[in-house]
This record gives C-alpha cells, sequence and structure tokens, in this order.
C-alpha cells in the first residue's frame, strides 16, 4: 500500500509528546532533531501496513543511516527500512515504515534523528508486499544475502557464476558432477506478502547439458507461513542446452496467505543450469497519506563530573562517569536509580570497591546482587547529570559469592550471580520509601497481597502471615502439603506500569530446601487473551537471600503482576519492593594512570583466558613479558595497548625470539582482537505479542563492545582511552632446543618506534604428541546465518586440528541404498575424507556418522529408507 506523500507540513502540535529516550543503541544521548508525522487512513483498518516517507520530506538527505529511529503513537519503537539503503541516506531515498490505524482514523509516530554517537541498528523490517529484485551482485559469500539453499552436496553443488550473467556479472550457477542422481537441488528466498495483493514473478534461466528428472527452472510456494508447500506452482521442465530465457508467474495472493517462497529448481542427472535477474512485483491498494510537523530539536544542560578526581587517584585509580538524563519539559521527581555495576565492571566487586559522587557530594547507595541503586534528587528539566562511580585500587572479586542461577524459564539459560553482603538497613529504607509501589510489602498487616491457587480456588489454605521476618518482624509463609492439588500456590500482586519504563523487583526469600524461584508478569491490563512476558530468578542457599530482576514495561496498558508462588514446599518471603528505576545511560570509563607510560602508551601482558575489554586498565609496566610452552605447542602472549592520545595507525612487529646459541623459533604470528557490538548479555529473550513490525529490545539493553574475533593482522588504529587487544601465537617446533628464547616487540607508528619491550619464550623439555592425547569436540551447528559461511567443514575441521580441537564429524557421510531389498553402502568418499581427518590432520576422535539423523535425541527412531526401524 503505497501512496506518494501529501506535501503539507504541518505546525509542531501544542501537545507535543515527551521526547522519547531512551532508545534502542542510542550512545546513551538523546536524538536531538525529530520530526513527528500524523497518517491518515481513509480506508479499512490497517496494521503494519507499509507506507513510505521521501526522506527529502523528512529532512533526512544526507543523513548518516545510523542515526535514524522511529516511535509510533504508543511509544514503542518500530522496525523500518530504507530504499536504497546505504550508510548515508540519500535525496531520493524512502523510508518505509509500519502504519496501525483504525477505519478512517489516523495516527501518528515520530521520526528521531541527529545523534551521532547512536549504533547502527543490526536489523531492518522485513516489509510484507515489497517484493524484490536481485541481480546476485551484492556480497562476497558463495550465497547471496538473503537467500538458502537445499539439496547440495558433494555431486549437486551450487555456486555463484563470475563467468556467466544475464546482466552485471554474477549469476547463481547449479551444477551436476559425473554420477549424480536427481535431487530437488535449490535456490530459495522467503518474503512476507499481504493478501489480495496482485503478484508478478519473473526469473531468467540458462542451460548447458541438462538430461533427466524434472529439468530446470523456477518454483513459487504462497500460503500462510511454514505451509506455503502446501499450493506450489511450479515452472521446470526445461531440459537440453539454451540461451537465457524467462520464467514468469502472476496471480493474486489468497487470503489466508502472508509468505512466499520463490525459489530455483535443478532436478537433472547431468547438467548445468544458471539463474539470474529474480524480481517479484506485489501491487496494493492505497488508502494513507500523510502531514509531516516542523522539524523539533532538542537542548539540554550538562552537569558534567569535575576533570579533577574526587578522591585520591592512588587509591582510587578508575571511575565510570555515568550520564543521567531528563528529557522531560518539567522537573523530574525523586526516582531510584539503577547503575549495573557487575555489568559494567564485569566483576563481583563488594561495596567497599566502589565510591558514588555527584556534583561534588557523595551519595549513600544500595549494592544488591551486582546492582548499586541509589535514590536521585528531583532533576531539572532538560538536563543531564553526570555521576562519578570510583573503582577502588584494591578491589577483588568476591569468589566465594559467586553462584550459578537459572536466569529465566528457560532450564539450559543459566547466569553467574552474586549475593554479597548486603546492608540491610539502606535496604529497609529503600522499602519504606514512596519509589515502592507494592502495598504491605514486609507482610506486617492485612491487605496487598491476594493469596492460594491460582486454578484451584477451593484448596486448602497454604499461606499465612508470622513471625520470624527480617524488616518489622513478619514473613509471608508458603506451606503446601503434598498432597495438595498440583497449581501455583502463593502470594500475588498487581500494579500498574507505565509502558516503556523499566522496573525493579526485589526481595528476600528463605527457602528451607535451599532453592527458589521467584517470578513476574507483564501484560497488557485491558487485553482478554491471556498472554503475559514471563520473568523468571532464582536463588540458593540457607536463610535469608535477597533476588532481584529488572522487568521493562512493554505493553500498553502495561501491568506488572509479582509472583511468590510455587506448586510444592515451603517459602518464607519478606521485603519485597517493585519500584521504577531510571538507568544511566552514557558511561565513560576513566584511568587516573595512563599518562606515567613511556610516550603516553601503555603497554601490559594479559593472560590467554582473559578478555580484554575497551575498558581494561593497565597492569604493571610491560617490562616481563613471557610465556612459556612444551615442544610441538603453540601459546598465546595477550597484550593490552591504552593511550590517551588517538593514533589513526600503529603497527606491532615481533622479532624472532633467540637463544643464547643463536637457534630461533618460528617468527610468532601477530593477530589483532576484534570488537563485536552487542545489546545485551547472551540470553533466551521471550518476547510474547510483539508484532513483527515492532522492534524486540532486550531489558537493561545497552550497546557494549565485546572482544571475540582475532584477526590476523599487525595494523590496527588505537583510539583515545580504548584498550586494543593483540594475541601473538609463538610456536615452538617438535625439535626446538629447550631453554628461554628472547626476543623484542616494538609499536611503531609509521616509522617512528614508540614502545619497545623484550618478550621472552621458555621452552620446556618435553614433547607434545602430534595426536592428543585428550580432546574436545567443537559442535557444529547452523542456524540463521550459515549462508555468510566462507569456509566449508574439512576447512573448518583443518583449522581447528592447528588448535588440537575435534570437528564434531566428517562431513562425507557413508552413502546407503535399498537394491532389491538388499542395503547397500558406499564408503567411498568417507573413507577419503577419514584419511585426512585422522592421519594427516591427527584428530583423535569424531563422531559416529551412521544413522545421527535417525537416532537419539530421546525420541523414536525416524524411518531408513522406507523402513521403519
Amino acid at each position: 500500500m503505497y501512496k506518494a506523500l501529501l506535501a503539507v507540513l504541518a505546525a509542531c502540535s501544542l501537545n507535543a509528546a515527551e521526547w522519547h529516550f531512551p532508545l534502542y543503541l542510542d550512545g546513551g544521548v538523546p536524538h536531538k532533531v525529530r520530526r513527528e508525522v500524523t497518517i491518515r487512513n481513509s480506508g479499512g483498518a490497517v496494521e503494519g501496513e507499509p507506507f513510505r516517507l521521501p526522506a527529502r520530506e523528512l529532512g533526512l538527505s544526507g543523513t548518516p543511516a545510523k542515526e535514524l529511529r522511529v516511535v509510533d503513537s504508543d511509544g514503542f519503537e518500530l522496525l523500518y527500512r530504507l530504499e536504497p539503503a546505504g550508510e548515508i541516506i540519500g535525496d531520493t531515498a524512502e523510508l518505509i515504515v509500519p502504519v496501525t490505524a483504525g477505519a478512517k482514523g489516523e495516527t501518528r509516530l515520530w521520526v528521531y534523528s541527529g545523534n551521532p554517537a547512536a549504533w547502527a541498528v543490526p536489523d531492518e523490517w522485513n516489509v510484507p508486499g515489497s517484493g524484490l529484485s536481485d541481480s546476485f551482485e551484492n556480497g562476497s559469500g558463495r550465497l547471496p544475502p538473503g537467500w538458502q539453499e537445499n539439496g547440495t552436496d558433494e555431486l549437486h553443488c551450487n555456486s555463484r557464476s563470475v563467468q556467466v550473467a544475464h546482466s552485471g556479472s554474477k549469476s547463481l550457477e547449479t551444477a551436476l558432477k559425473p554420477g549424480a542422481k536427481p535431487n530437488w537441488v535449490k535456490y530459495y528466498r522467503t518474503l512476507p506478502v499481504r493478501p489480495g495483493s496482485k503478484y508478478t514473478v519473473r526469473g531468467w534461466l540458462k542451460g548447458e547439458n541438462i538430461r533427466g528428472g524434472a529439468g530446470a527452472g523456477y518454483f513459487l510456494h504462497i500460503g500462510p507461513a511454514g505451509k506455503e508447500h502446501l499450493k506450489p506452482v511450479n515452472r521446470w521442465g526445461n531440459h537440453g542446452t539454451f540461451d537465457w530465457k524467462p520464467i514468469e508467474f502472476s496471480g493474486v495472493i489468497p487470503e489466508d496467505a502472508d509468505s512466499m517462497i520463490v525459489g530455483t529448481v535443478m532436478h537433472a542427472d547431468a547438467g548445468r543450469a544458471w539463474f539470474d535477474d529474480v524480481e517479484v512485483k506485489l501491487e496494493s491498494p492505497e488508502t494513507l497519506s500523510a502531514v509531516i510537523g516542523k522539524p523539533e530539536k532538542i537542548e539540554w544542560r550538562t552537569q558534567a563530573a569535575p576533570r579533577k578526581w574526587e578522591l585520591p587517584a592512588s587509591e582510587w585509580p578508575d571511575r565510570l562517569v555515568c550520564s543521567v538524563f531528563n528529557t522531560g519539559r518539567e522537573p523530574a521527581p525523586k526516582k531510584l536509580c539503577m547503575i549495573p555495576a557487575a555489568r559494567l565492571t564485569r566483576s563481583n566487586f563488594p561495596a567497599s570497591a566502589y565510591r558514588l559522587f555527584l556534583h561534588g557530594r557523595e551519595l549513600p547507595f544500595l549494592l544488591l546482587n551486582g546492582t548499586i541503586l541509589v535514590e536521585l534528587p528531583e532533576m531539572p528539566a532538560r538536563s543531564e547529570w553526570q555521576l562519578t562511580l570510583y573503582l577502588a585500587a584494591d578491589r577483588k572479586n568476591l569468589v566465594e559469592k559467586t553462584v550459578l542461577k537459572q536466569a529465566s524459564s528457560i532450564l539450559s539459560d543459566m547466569e553467574s550471580g552474586s549475593t554479597g553482603e548486603v546492608d540491610r538497613n539502606r535496604y529497609a529504607m529503600l522499602l519504606d520509601s514512596p519509589v515502592n509501589q507494592l502495598e504491605n510489602p514486609s507482610f506486617e498487616q492485612a491487605g496487598g497481597w491476594v493469596s492460594g491457587g491460582e486454578k484451584n480456588k477451593k484448596a486448602p489454605r497454604v499461606t499465612r502471615i508470622g513471625q520470624g521476618g527480617i524488616f518489622g518482624g513478619k514473613t509471608g509463609t508458603v506451606d503446601i502439603p503434598a498432597d495438595v492439588q498440583g497449581d501455583w500456590y502463593g502470594f500475588r500482586q498487581k500494579v500498574a506500569a507505565t509502558t516503556g519504563r523499566d522496573y525493579i523487583l526485589t526481595g528476600w526469600v528463605n527457602s528451607p530446601d535451599g532453592n527458589a524461584g521467584i517470578w513476574a508478569h507483564e501484560f497488557d491490563g485491558k487485553a482478554a487473551d491471556g498472554s503475559f512476558n514471563n520473568f523468571f530468578t532464582s536463588v540458593s542457599g540457607a536463610g535469608w537471600q535477597p533476588f532481584a530482576m529488572l522487568i521493562p514495561a512493554r505493553n500498553k496498558n502495561s501491568v506488572i503482576e509479582v509472583h511468590l508462588t510455587m506448586s510444592r514446599g515451603k517459602r518464607h518471603y519478606d521485603g519485597i519492593m517493585l519500584a521504577e528505576v531510571v538507568g544511566v545511560n552514557q558511561v565513560k570509563f576513566q584511568h587516573s594512570a595512563a599518562e606515567t607510560h613511556e610516550n603516553g602508551i601503555a603497554v601490559w601482558q594479559v593472560n590467554p583466558v582473559v578478555k580484554i575489554f575497551p575498558d581494561s586498565t593497565p597492569k604493571g609496566k610491560g617490562t616481563n613479558l613471557n610465556v612459556a610452552l612444551a615442544r610441538n605447542e603453540s601459546e598465546g602472549l595477550q597484550l593490552g595497548i591504552r593511550s590517551d592520545k588517538p593514533y589513526p595507525k600503529l603497527s606491532l612487529t615481533v622479532s624472532e625470539p633467540k637463544n643464547e646459541a643463536g637457534s630461533a623459533l618460528p617468527a610468532p604470528e601477530v593477530n589483532v582482537i576484534g570488537y563485536v557490538g552487542i545489546d545485551a548479555p547472551s540470553r533466551y529473550f521471550q518476547f510474547t505479542g510483539i508484532p513483527a513490525y515492532r522492534r524486540c529490545v532486550p531489558g537493561n539493553s545497552r550497546g557494549e563492545l565485546y572482544p571475540d574475533p582475532v584477526i590476523p593482522k599487525s595494523e590496527f588504529a588505537l583510539e583515545p582511552q580504548h584498550t586494543q587487544g593483540i594475541y601473538i601465537r609463538v610456536n615452538a617446533p617438535a625439535d626446538a632446543e629447550p631453554g628461554r628464547y628472547r626476543g623484542t616487540i616494538a609499536l611503531r607508528a609509521g616509522e617512528k618506534v614508540l614502545r619497545e619491550l623484550p618478550y621472552s619464550v621458555q621452552v620446556w623439555n618435553f614433547t607434545l604428541p602430534d595426536r592428543p592425547e585428550m580432546s574436545a569436540i567443537f559442535d557444529d551447528r547452523h542456524g540463521t546465518g550459515r549462508q555468510f559461511k566462507e569456509y566449508t567443514p574439512m576447512e573448518a575441521a583443518e583449522f581447528l586440528a592447528r588448535k588440537r580441537i575435534s570437528f564434531d564429524e566428517i562431513p562425507a557421510k557413508p552413502r546407503f541404498r535399498l537394491e532389491n531389498g538388499e542395503v547397500k553402502a558406499d564408503f567411498t568418499e568417507f573413507d577419503k575424507a577419514a584419511r585426512v581427518w585422522f592421519e594427516e590432520w591427527n584428530i583423535p576422535l569424531a563422531y559416529l556418522p551412521l544413522f545421527r539423523e535417525h537416532f537419539g535425541w530421546g525420541h523414536p527412531p525416524k524411518p531408513f529408507l522406507g523402513v521403519q526401524p
């Protein structure tokens, strides 16, 4: 549904909406520019309807695409699509947004820009009805972006051809090797569609010596997602040798369909086929028009952290400068602020390792499960405050307080957590303050809580309020007899929440068996479907244990229901708090001592099993760089490099280490550690009931750089106050002389040597065997994204073998067939690969590749060769 934009610029609304902040991956600062767009619907009700807005009319021409964000009238971020895509929005570009509006109604959305700190979003809207035009020129991989394949093996091969093309320089090719039997080999792509849309599909095909089977061509499947194949339309049957010719489909999308799969087909004994210039056109009726408002801008006053350290730098050498914003037009009342200290420092420090300041005044705080909670005073309108969180020089992790616990209701979703020592007096002050939105949080009186079973309304009483609490003396107890009908019993309480805000649920539980789970449900209080977002945490240990979890209010008319419930056993609860929290936004790490190193550049060694983050700080002066290894072994020497100054291009060289006799080890391999942007710690996230066109944002999301790839190169850029990791791989051959070897590491900017550091290698007097006596298997599992892999399974196996790790199974599998009721097996290709695997690469083991698809995982065997075992 596309209509030219109504060229009207409306005045700013007198009742302008609040400035939406934070937004996804906004870099911790508000966007400074937005335009309000009013969209009018002249037809029937629409939901997630695509609508095109010219970027020029939105004032977006020349804007970096990474800055763009779109928010709907309910305050939810929306997915969108730019056409054409690019790092800079062009003058002719269009912004495609999803529109939800009632019949003959209207809605509003806001388009935000003006934020250089924003990250590029990792996803775009898969626009229903947007069609497709692909000549397979984009991307460098074997598969073009967005396409998948099926039916390939060593005899049925798909590739990207650069010799044959209908237009441009590339096409898709399917080639059959001698001995191939007809198999449904295909490339395919899935597109969302709208019922009632007219479609036209065209693809070009060229063939060479195609014989047997159904031949070559294209197929089209349209239907409900997951069931498209039930109504196939096929255009194949092309054999022999022929030049480029079009294959076409046309029709109307059925009323029950929302998905289309278009793909290529090669089903033959021999031959080659090329496919190119696939185009899908979709036409929908037009009922939407838009009015674009004038640009709005926001400015704020920053009360910055003092440049001078507020504590002795020798005792408190590091600090986090944490920004908190009030983007509203009115002062913000006192609120609870949450600083995820354990996450920001990737540690488990006690409260004594932190000191918190605001405007030169030290603030008291509560440290609970690695999170700092602090009450902030009233904050002026349109302002930024910078809190400074100092880290002690002698800070140490509370290893003995670290526990493994479940992070969600999914059994395999685990995380490490810590309780540490909690200041109960400080907690009691928060518990009884206005920030707590729960009634009767310490069970000191009747009321507030609903008790009993969720379904079994006639169950005997299993809850009570009695003595023994830690806040006020009373506690809420759930005690379920073993013979009670199965249900969820306990205390529950509902609280109305503000959509788009974050809430923290905290409390204390005493479980006689040492384990307890706590749940919360967040849902639309006016919806009748019963769906909800489920939040869960668990605690372990004897006696009273604290818990905490963050709950984002995602739904319209949001309600949060606290569940102190269980199905069996006995629990005591006390001191339950549910409070709205404001998180810190932009966080900057500052280190006080970088300038004390030679040329202002710190270089230090880090254990290879420890990740180097951008805020990792120097340890020592880097004068004792060393590594030890056996003969016939490789080991890593990992370095951190940091400076207050920017260096656009540095290079690092490592000389061959030599012993006193002049014998040298091979030149070490230099690698630069790459950093990957993430928005939240890895987790099983649940986004129940969220439409496909709305952006899914994990709770407490923030952009962070995690070290991950080890890239074989020696040149890199060094940003100021940003630590760069370097991984040097040292190798000792099997015939290396044992003893001490010495070399030099040089860091250069052009021809100028900035740092030169000695390093040593200790080669031990024993040799590791070529074939590892102990082994680890790396499971090769591919989901979405496999099409971007540039390497084959055998190449991956060879790479891992050099690291003494086993790839999971030999890719070339035995081939079985049934002839005259007798099973025949062909191990030819398997034996070739196995010989390389075990004899050349010395991989010690692999999974048995026989019948893996038919047995295992706790399920009955699947049929094999048409026979049910």
